[in-house]
């Protein structure tokens, strides 16, 4: 009886459920490992990114930049939110723990993209980025070209998808030739500065409207 009663319970330490405990608890200690260097490599990203938009504060308020002290309020609302989901993740306070670390990373990279596109929003136009611009208006009209021999006929929904597309880039870029120019006459001139740079954003983005339709990819 008494060899019985070992043998079970040899059977229950080395049965399915022994695996299964094994499992979870390796999966634990590997999940602990994960979860406390991906929050130190978070933590990181998140004080980098504090301390380029503390760096932009200081230089809104010397010059009493309104707009961009606006700005910079609601980007803070973004480092708030991922300062938020870094706490949940910290505290272990969640039992699903794939979709807390996804959240996180969401918000910290919510976060930097705020601060890029402000600080590329407000960066100071000047000879370097005019050039750019014409470099890069130079290459979306060759594209233009090739696109516009290569136009898809098909569905009503296609031909005006299409038309759209390559309306709305040809607009941009002429009106981007135009600031950029404007700009180069009379390039001390702070309005003339804000033009070309709001221009240059809106040709970006119908730049990259139109290469993700007809490449299926977006340009570097």
């Amino acid at each position: 009886m008494a060899v019985q009663d070992t043998t079970q319970a040899t059977e229950v330490a080395t049965g399915p459920e022994a695996t299964r405990n094994q499992e979870a608890t390796a999966r634990e200690i590997e999940r602990g490992w994960e979860g406390e260097l991906l929050v130190k490599q978070m933590d990181a990203q998140l004080r980098a990114g504090e301390s380029r938009l503390d760096a932009l504060e200081a230089d809104a308020h010397a010059r009493a930049a309104k707009v961009e002290m606006e700005v910079i309020a609601g980007i803070r609302l973004h480092r708030d939110q991922a300062r938020e989901r870094l706490a949940v993740l910290k505290s272990h306070a969640t039992e699903t723990f794939v979709s807390a670390k996804r959240s996180t990373q969401q918000a910290i990279w919510e976060f930097e993209v705020a601060i890029e596109q402000m600080s590329d929003r407000f960066a100071a136009w000047d000879e370097t980025r005019n050039a750019q611009l014409f470099a890069r208006l130079h290459e979306a009209e060759a594209r233009l070209s090739e696109w516009k021999a290569t136009l898809q006929r098909g569905r009503i929904e296609r031909q005006i998808r299409d038309h759209d597309l390559i309306a709305a880039l040809e607009a941009q870029v002429e009106l981007a030739k135009a600031r950029a120019a404007e700009w180069g006459r009379g390039r001390h001139e702070r309005k003339a500065a804000e033009a070309a740079r709001d221009v240059a954003r809106h040709f970006e983005a119908a730049y990259r409207a139109a290469a993700r339709w007809y490449d299926g990819e977006d340009v570097p």
